[in-house]
């Protein structure tokens, strides 16, 4: 998790540690709000324009990257127009992963001294950017469908392997049992929208499948 106010200074650095074959590709940046007066009033020392500055920058620098940020909608005295700010730069910079709060009152914080937004609005925010950010990670997840991916499993569960791909993609490898911290090469079978399914690439797999090619090339000469 990176701060934007430090990634303004550090955005070189931290993309430089990033494109080590030893990192995940991946970055969480909140960024709370799209709009900048609300952001001023959550005392943020950034402004939207700088964030779609730096996740240019990342995605540039490392085009396979996965992006995270976190925002909070029904921030105290925000209009329907503020809130469609955090919508547009959510469409605009097209994060993989939004983690979604409703502001709610907390003891000694300056939000405090603002009018506070009626429950059904912030349920209605969340839930309409809830939708937009479904939307946008099936999107993006299409792009693995069918592609073979080197990964790493970290985790099991009863029956599944857990993985990560490079770009910290989850992938779930059913009825399967690998060793943790093994590398193997999978097949994304199936998108969801926050993980992917994968089979795993066997060598007889590959034999299988160099055979096919060769009958299907021997076919069409």
């Amino acid at each position: 998790m990176a701060n934007p106010k430090y990634l303004l200074k550090y955005k070189k650095e931290m993309a430089n540690i990033l494109k080590s074959e030893k990192m995940y590709k991946f970055l969480h940046m909140p960024i709370q709000s799209g709009n900048d007066e609300i952001l001023k009033k959550m005392n943020r020392p950034y402004t939207s324009k700088e964030c779609e500055n730096i996740v240019s920058y990342f995605k540039k620098e490392l085009p396979k990257i996965t992006l995270s940020t976190d925002v909070i909608v029904g921030f105290p005295t925000e209009t329907k127009e503020q809130f469609n700010d955090t919508v547009k730069i959510i469409k605009k910079l097209k994060f993989d992963i939004v983690n979604i709060s409703r502001f709610g009152l907390r003891k000694n914080i300056e939000a405090n001294k603002y009018p506070d937004l009626p429950g059904r609005i912030k349920k209605d925010r969340s839930r309409i950017i809830t939708d937009v950010c479904q939307k946008i990670s099936n999107e993006n997840n299409q792009k693995y469908l069918n592609k073979i991916k080197d990964v790493v499993i970290v985790d099991q569960n009863q029956k599944d392997a857990i993985a990560r791909t490079e770009e910290y993609k989850q992938v779930i490898i059913k009825n399967k049992k690998i060793n943790f911290g093994q590398k193997i090469k999978v097949k994304i079978t199936e998108i969801k929208t926050h993980y992917l399914i994968g089979t795993e690439i066997t060598k007889k797999t590959e034999t299988k499948t160099d055979f096919r090619k060769q009958k299907q090339t021997a076919l069409k000469s």
